[in-house]
């Protein structure tokens, strides 16, 4: 029993010392690169999984957009204001602006002037309302130019009383001389005194003098 034991003990001794060396056998080169590259490959992947920790997701930088240069200075509105609705009134158009024509220069030197001399009947005579009536008017020239049959004397303002608006020189006018017109009028029918006012003109349609009738009606 005793050499039984003995040699159980021996075995068992041995068979660990087998595995002992058995464990201990240098592996081949194939399985030596083998472990190699799976070493290599497993330190790639823990690199980058700690990188990708390390560093967030780069987010793409867009491209700067570029705003044209304008040189055309913006056109400003002008307000418009609605006369109606602000101050409750209609608002006229602008009328249209007739250039008026220069009046003709004298020459240095030239006078031109007429004057009123007399009216028959006398202004302020009392005539019957709606009559007929002449009147005689004596017109002089006071200046140093002889007038011609282009000049008249024409009804300016006032009541014409039916009377023509426009009378030329009879003749040729002298300075120092006077023209003698006879107009006819027609009495108005409302009682009252009435004015109507008349000027002297030249050939060039410049007024040289002025003058009126006056008279009462009843």
């Amino acid at each position: 029993m005793r050499n039984y034991r003995k040699a159980a003990i021996i075995f068992v001794n041995m068979l660990f010392v087998l595995l002992l060396i058995t464990g201990c056998t240098k592996p081949s080169k194939e399985e030596q690169d083998n472990i190699i590259s799976t070493s290599v490959v497993e330190t790639l992947n823990v690199g980058r999984t700690r990188t990708a920790i390390a560093r967030p997701t780069d987010t793409p930088i867009p491209s700067p957009t570029m705003v044209p240069t304008s040189t055309q200075v913006p056109t400003i509105a002008q307000p418009t204001f609605d006369m109606t609705a602000i101050y409750g009134i209609t608002q006229s158009p602008v009328p249209d602006l007739t250039q008026v024509a220069a009046t003709p220069t004298m020459a240095a030197g030239v006078k031109e002037r007429a004057d009123w001399a007399r009216s028959v009947p006398a202004d302020g005579t009392l005539i019957d309302g709606g009559a007929k009536f002449t009147v005689q008017v004596t017109i002089i020239n006071n200046g140093n130019t002889t007038w011609t049959t282009e000049y008249y004397i024409q009804h300016v303002d006032g009541p014409k009383m039916g009377a023509k608006t426009k009378w030329f020189m009879p003749a040729e006018i002298s300075p120092s001389k006077a023209a003698i017109f006879e107009i006819e009028f027609t009495g108005p029918t409302e009682p009252g005194t009435y004015r109507s006012n008349w000027a002297v003109y030249n050939a060039n349609n410049v007024v040289i003098g002025n003058f009126y009738f006056e008279y009462m009606f009843d």
